[in-house]
């Protein structure tokens, strides 16, 4: 038995209203689902096209009853996974995932806007010589769109990856790029712009992936994207920054985490991050 794409219905009380599969493989999965403006619904994820060695970003989308409108298949020659879809506000799309097949590394963060018919308009690619992997995507107030996944990834002991940020204007352009790292295996899972205009990301952390049960690691950063010591994201760096520092001294990272020296953190708050908070004093922005 094979593996097909899975789209349930249900009412309010979780019962099943009606179920679909989509595929013609055997070997299609969706990772991300949005209801869209006309009451249907878009489903991003990939579809193995030779099973092991060629794999395509899925878009499905559907009427209000899950019948296909239309699907298509996004990649190059090599592999290619979608894992999170969001409608845009002229009615297209914006894909998130990660491609083998183009950009500079092994995996790249891989960003696709289409039409509202799912024809691509264009595609970006972000990341290094090492593994970068996109996990969500979200609209932004400014029209652009901000990525989490993660990048750095090394599956060879010592195992490590940072929880990747990407903020891009309208045209996926890139704006900045930001690395949080809280231990050694950290990855972003889901991010949404928050009402201040910064940003949550959600996500695990581990000592060591192959040895240790993950924790939720919970990161809040300023519109910027700074992990600086304007902690409150309110401009000035004040005596409630200062507070927040002091409360978190010799400490690993909290969630208005004191630890921004280096720009990676180094696990632990200590006169490396107060020498920053000493220079941002009372400054109103952040280099």
């Amino acid at each position: 038995m094979g593996n097909n794409v899975y789209l349930i219905k249900t009412d309010p009380n979780g019962n099943s209203m009606w179920q679909k599969t989509f595929g013609w493989t055997d070997s299609e999965y969706g990772f991300s689902v949005q209801q869209t403006s006309d009451s249907g619904y878009i489903i991003a994820g990939f579809v193995w096209l030779t099973f092991g060695s060629h794999s395509d970003v899925y878009l499905i989308k559907t009427d209000p009853n899950g019948i296909l409108k239309w699907q298509k298949t996004f990649g190059g020659i090599d592999y290619d996974f979608g894992r999170s879809v969001q409608q845009t506000t002229d009615g297209g799309y914006i894909i998130t995932g990660y491609t083998i097949s183009y950009g500079a590394g092994r995996d790249d963060v891989y960003l696709i806007k289409t039409d509202p018919g799912g024809n691509s308009q264009w595609q970006k690619t972000f990341g290094g010589s090492d593994e970068d992997i996109a996990l969500s995507v979200q609209l932004t107030s400014d029209g652009g769109y901000i990525i989490a996944g993660q990048t750095g990834v090394s599956y060879y002991p010592p195992n490590y990856s940072d929880v990747y940020l990407i903020k891009t204007d309208p045209n996926g352009n890139s704006q900045w790029q930001k690395t949080v790292r809280g231990s050694s295996w950290d990855v972003g899972l889901s991010v949404q712009q928050t009402f201040d205009g910064g940003y949550i990301i959600a996500g695990y952390t581990c000592d060591d992936p192959g040895e240790c049960y993950e924790d939720v690691f919970l990161i809040k950063l300023c519109s910027d994207g700074t992990l600086s010591a304007d902690f409150n994201c309110n401009g000035p760096v004040y005596f409630e920054d200062l507070k927040v520092l002091v409360d978190q001294w010799l400490q690993p990272p909290d969630i208005l985490s004191a630890d921004i020296a280096p720009e990676l953190g180094d696990g632990i708050v200590n006169f490396l991050d107060f020498r920053i908070l000493a220079n941002d004093w009372l400054q109103t922005s952040i280099p």
